[in-house]
């Protein structure tokens, strides 16, 4: 596992670093430039594009275009101006990185929080303390999120810091070679070591927000395992398949075992548990896999349970927290 404190990345300036440099390989020497973003580097059209119309293609130094031939050991250097994360602004608010490089960022995102700015959380998101971050840094990166985590989850979020690495993350994502694991507090004891819930997920009619298992929605799967069992609750260990809206609370709630301090898809008329804050539900994603869209090196991180979900099993361990009360 690659140690965060030995950014392998290129290392970040105050000046607009290029967001993709490449050497020419030997079995390039003589192809155009084109032939190596789009064939060798997967560079989309779109990227392209803009590149084309705004930014800078250098070879070795020196302005080139598509079709500028290239030799063997050559530095080819993309360039974009800098831009902004539409709708979002820099705000001074903690931040918690778990390791950045020159393409991608991994927070470990505190409960409370949402990812980006919505109509209802315009500011205080991951979004907003991530740009602020960067813009102390001079960093010319823009906020591209691989995956989401609900408001009251706490956990890892998976960064692009430009659209190329995007492109690139989006497609392990869907060749599932991004594997993301969770640990879920969960009501009752759940008898089967482990188990896989594959069942579809749609909006609830006259719901705005609220899913849950239907025949018409679209495919969902989570594979779960029993980590431990107390008296009327149990820890699991989650991994998605998919990654539908609220897909890992509406699972476990359909198989009987709604997360802990859910309050939208638990019991109603149950409190939180006394150990969990009101707005926080037991549900924790603590470990992320991902290939490094540049570099292609297997890229694996773990994060601890934070101290209010270290405080719940203390008290499920010693018996505090009841059946009766989630």
């Amino acid at each position: 596992m690659p140690n965060p404190t030995d950014g392998p990345g290129p290392s970040l300036s105050t000046s607009p670093p290029p967001f993709l440099s490449a050497v020419v390989p030997p079995d390039m020497d003589g192809a155009t430039v084109i032939r190596l973003l789009r064939g060798q580097l997967h560079l989309s059209r779109t990227l392209w594009r803009r590149l084309k119309q705004s930014g800078q293609v250098l070879v070795d130094g020196r302005a080139a275009t598509g079709q500028t031939r290239l030799a063997a050991g050559a530095r080819v250097d993309l360039i974009l101006p800098a831009s902004t994360s539409s709708g979002m602004a820099p705000e001074p608010l903690p931040l918690d990185v778990v390791y950045e490089d020159h393409d991608v960022l991994l927070a470990n995102k505190p409960a409370g929080q949402v990812v980006h700015p919505t109509g209802r959380h315009v500011s205080g998101t991951l979004a907003n303390a991530v740009l602020y971050h960067w813009q102390n840094r001079g960093d010319s990166a823009t906020f591209h999120p691989l995956h989401r985590l609900d408001r009251n989850t706490s956990g890892l979020v998976l960064i692009a810091k430009h659209s190329h690495a995007h492109q690139l993350l989006d497609k392990a994502l869907h060749r599932r070679e991004l594997h993301r694991d969770y640990l879920a507090f969960v009501r009752g004891r759940v008898e089967q070591p482990s188990g896989t819930i594959d069942e579809p997920i749609a909006r609830l009619e006259g719901h705005a927000i609220q899913r849950g298992v239907r025949p018409d929605g679209r495919p969902a799967v989570t594979h779960y395992q029993v980590v431990q069992i107390w008296d009327g609750a149990s820890l699991l260990r989650l991994r998605l398949d998919t990654g539908r809206t609220h897909q890992i609370r509406v699972h476990l709630a359909h198989i009987g075992h709604p997360l802990l301090g859910d309050t939208l898809y638990g019991p109603p008329d149950l409190p939180p548990p006394p150990a969990l804050a009101p707005d926080r539900q037991a549900l924790h994603a603590y470990r992320l896999e991902f290939p490094h869209p540049l570099r292609q090196e297997a890229m694996e991180f773990t994060i601890p349970l934070p101290p209010e979900l270290e405080a719940l099993a203390a008290a499920l361990e010693e018996g505090r927290v009841d059946e009766g009360r989630g």
